[in-house]
């Protein structure tokens, strides 16, 4: 008997045959950085200074998966920070911090965009509009460009984490407390012509800065809890969210999958 499994690839069967099932996932390896061995398994002769106990969190992939952004806290002088780690084909490189994205207070969240021009994120630093906001860096020739802020279209007083670009680049989906409760999920719309270089401007060299406006919550994917860190397929045909919905004394946030229907 056959059966298919799938996360966002493009699997056809018909109905009747019930023969689709979900994605199996293994059970997760500790990454290979310098200091490592073949076959996932760390040198016990060596001390890996990359899988130390501590804040080593929400790491997201480039399109093309030779880039690894990862978040680190290594003192309590500048918060979290962003590091970036390279794969050669076989390990990853040790993870390098970026230092035009980091600041002296937290950073954290990152989020490719689908083309890979350009990295959002969440920051709590001064200047911003109060709480964690969300910040967007393009890709340069070298490096990646300094931060600039959402605007207050979708950054306000309260804290905004977890950017998640659809697969179209057209909208932003991004965790908030706007109503001032439990912290919901929002979408806001691309503003069409922000990412677009007028006929009379010289030819830009890096990508210009995306621009979102008029955030609204996504009821279905919500709860009475606090909903956060959505995460879409490549296709964007599901959503991964963390939720806290069941709560109770044995459990804390649990991963949900949702499927986007009529998105």
């Amino acid at each position: 008997v056959w059966a298919y499994y799938t996360d966002d690839a493009d699997t056809t069967v018909g109905v009747e045959e019930n023969k689709v099932r979900y994605v199996l996932w293994e059970d997760p390896d500790q990454p290979i950085h310098f200091g490592g061995v073949d076959k996932g398994q760390p040198d016990p002769d060596k001390v890996d200074i990359d899988n130390q106990a501590g804040e080593r969190m929400e790491a997201t992939f480039s399109p093309n998966g030779t880039t690894m952004v990862i978040v680190r806290r290594d003192n309590n002088v500048t918060g979290t920070d962003l590091y970036a780690s390279q794969w050669n084909g076989r390990i990853w490189s040790r993870p390098q911090p970026m230092l035009t994205l980091n600041s002296l207070a937290n950073d954290r969240g990152p989020s490719f965009s689908h083309d890979g021009k350009h990295l959002y994120f969440a920051s709590d630093r001064e200047d911003g509009e109060g709480g964690y906001d969300l910040y967007v860096a393009s890709r340069t020739a070298a490096d990646w460009s300094v931060a600039e802020p959402l605007g207050d279209d979708v950054n306000t007083a309260k804290d905004e984490l977890g950017p998640a670009l659809s697969a179209d680049g057209k909208r932003l989906f991004f965790s908030s407390d706007q109503d001032g409760k439990n912290k919901d999920i929002l979408v806001a719309k691309l503003i069409e012509d922000s990412n677009q270089t007028a006929a009379d401007e010289p030819e830009q060299t890096t990508a210009s800065m995306p621009r979102f406006a008029d955030p609204q919550p996504v009821g279905d994917l919500n709860s009475e809890g606090d909903d956060l860190q959505a995460a879409l397929t490549t296709r964007g045909d599901y959503v991964f969210l963390a939720s806290d919905r069941d709560r109770d004394d044995e459990s804390g946030f649990s991963l949900y999958l949702s499927r986007v229907v009529n998105g």
